[in-house]
């Protein structure tokens, strides 16, 4: 299975930054499906996004 997206405007800087992090933390910059797993991977371990728990 195959997911494109784009992102623009703040979330495309955001994306950008979070690159930014990552290439700091591990020493290169992660291809983006690299640096998206490791988003996800973040997000597993967490167990739940902040933003939706505080809508409610």
């Amino acid at each position: 299975m195959r997911h494109c997206i784009t992102l623009t405007g703040g979330k495309a800087d955001r994306f950008e930054q979070a690159l930014d992090d990552l290439e700091d933390e591990l020493g290169y910059r992660p291809s983006k499906p690299e640096a998206v797993g490791l988003l996800m991977a973040a997000y597993d371990d967490a167990g739940s996004v902040p933003l939706l728990n505080n809508s409610r």
